[in-house]
């Protein structure tokens, strides 16, 4: 592996992994078997800088009330190794067990009951992590939310994936960042490892 400027060749296949899971934190949206004629969505479309003030859409039918739980994931690994159809981040939040999390916030947040409901709620920015956002109106919707000053940036041919590590306010390359590229195929083997 070379370290210059950052650069990490990667095998083609996982490229497809990256892209699923990249392009699933965008949009989120989880449509729960309904519970009558009640419905409650969530939407996520971005990741937050450490103390940016966090908005997550919520969307509502027939609903008045809901609880709301804000947990931090205090074990990233936990949540990686949890084995979906799709690799989809989504069913892997909805999967993770209560004992890998941190309840940092609740609070409940009422709904205009007869007719569709649409709110940003927002949360106080938060340190880095990742974190869990829950509804509970009967039944559970959860959500994922990312708070990071990193970004990753691509580059690919037909034979390999360069990515690079830089700070998302400068842009400037993260130098000496621990990478690990694993398959998570069912099989959570480690690819390659290296730093920038």
């Amino acid at each position: 592996m070379k370290k210059s400027e950052g650069k990490i060749k990667v095998a083609v296949p996982f490229i497809i992994f990256c892209l699923v899971v990249i392009s699933s934190m965008f949009l989120i949206k989880y449509d729960l078997e309904s519970a009558g004629e009640s419905y409650l969505y969530l939407y996520n479309y971005r990741t937050y800088l450490p103390q940016e003030k966090i908005g997550i859409n919520v969307n509502t039918y027939q609903i008045k009330k809901a609880a709301f739980s804000l947990y931090r994931v205090k074990d990233i690994q936990k949540l990686i190794e949890i084995d979906t159809d799709n690799n989809d981040i989504n069913t892997a939040v909805s999967k993770l067990d209560y004992k890998y999390m941190e309840k940092i916030k609740t609070w409940e947040e009422k709904f205009k009951a007869d007719q569709w409901d649409y709110r940003d709620i927002k949360i106080d920015g938060l340190d880095g992590g990742f974190y869990v956002l829950e509804a509970d109106y009967g039944k559970k919707v959860v959500i994922p939310v990312i708070v990071t000053s990193l970004a990753i940036l691509t580059k690919q041919d037909n034979e390999k994936l360069i990515v690079y590590i830089v700070g998302r306010k400068t842009g400037k390359p993260i130098n000496n960042a621990e990478v690990s590229i694993k398959d998570y195929s069912g099989k959570n083997k480690e690819i390659i490892k290296g730093k920038t």
